[in-house]
């Protein structure tokens, strides 16, 4: 008969009592709750009582109240309490939460603070929808390129200065400034660079006429690229969490290359699409969604 040493049954009876302890807090389930936020500022504890009490003062009493990561969650017993909890508080702090009709755990919490929670389900189980995005990286830079040729249209015509044509290459990333002589030339230079001094200007010739010539370097077209998906990522973030929408726990990351970028957008609690589509959709951005 082979003996194993008292100290490995110790050990094994250790590591399984710690393993049922970081375990309990899935046994507890969830119920229907609200989680309340403000835009730039951390919901206070006075928050929280004051919110509660009104809750109270109505005849709705949540099951439980807690803050964490700044925003406040509200347990309720029953899907009516949840969505009359809403509406009370949404009249009563008129335009100070945005309020998201959300799911929490039942641990209690002495339990929340030891920092112990539930596992986290995926969207297959919890139920959600997922959404990629893809960004107009190319619009973000053809926009460029014609504010360029915009702001060159504007120096020269506030200068008087006399020039034939101002082209685009958008395939080149370029734009040219076409003059009839060197002397024109010289004076619609002076008057771009009057306005923009941080613009490398080149001389050049296009058909033996003299021209000036901006090309954007890649480094310029990867910051271009990359302000339009952190743009993108802000607006959908505000949209998210807008009063109309007011998603629980949403998520807004980049992912793909430099060149084929998209945004993976995760709402979770959702089960319609259409309930959160269409304000995404209605985002305006440097670059098209």
């Amino acid at each position: 008969m082979i003996a194993y040493p008292r100290w490995k049954f110790v050990l094994v009876a250790v590591v399984l009592a710690i393993g049922i302890f970081l375990a309990l807090p899935n046994l507890f389930g969830e119920e229907n709750a609200l989680q309340l936020a403000r835009d730039r500022a951390a919901v206070l504890d006075s928050d929280r009582a004051a919110v509660v009490q009104v809750l109270k003062d109505k005849g709705v009493t949540p099951t439980g109240a807690f803050l964490d990561q700044g925003r406040l969650t509200l347990r309720f017993g029953s899907k009516q309490d949840q969505l009359k909890a809403r509406d009370l508080i949404a009249e009563a702090r008129p335009n100070q939460f945005t309020i998201a009709l959300s799911q929490a755990s039942r641990v209690p919490e002495w339990m929340r603070n030891l920092g112990l929670s539930p596992l986290k389900l995926g969207l297959d189980l919890r139920g959600g929808v997922y959404l990629v995005y893809q960004v107009d990286v190319q619009g973000a830079v053809k926009q460029l390129l014609d504010r360029h040729e915009q702001d060159f249209r504007a120096s020269l015509r506030n200068a008087r200065g006399p020039y034939q044509d101002v082209a685009v290459d958008y395939p080149a990333y370029r734009v040219r400034v076409l003059f009839r002589d060197a002397e024109s030339l010289a004076k619609g230079k002076a008057a771009i660079l009057a306005d923009s001094r941080n613009l490398n200007l080149t001389e050049t010739t296009v058909d033996g006429a003299p021209a000036l010539e901006l090309k954007l370097t890649p480094q310029e077209i990867k910051e271009r690229q990359d302000y339009a998906v952190q743009q993108n990522i802000v607006i959908l973030r505000n949209r998210l969490n807008s009063p109309e929408l007011a998603v629980s726990e949403p998520q807004v990351a980049r992912q793909g290359v430099d060149r084929d970028p998209a945004l993976l957008v995760v709402l979770r609690y959702i089960r319609q699409l259409v309930h959160a589509f269409p304000p995404l959709a209605s985002a305006s951005s440097p670059a098209a969604i």
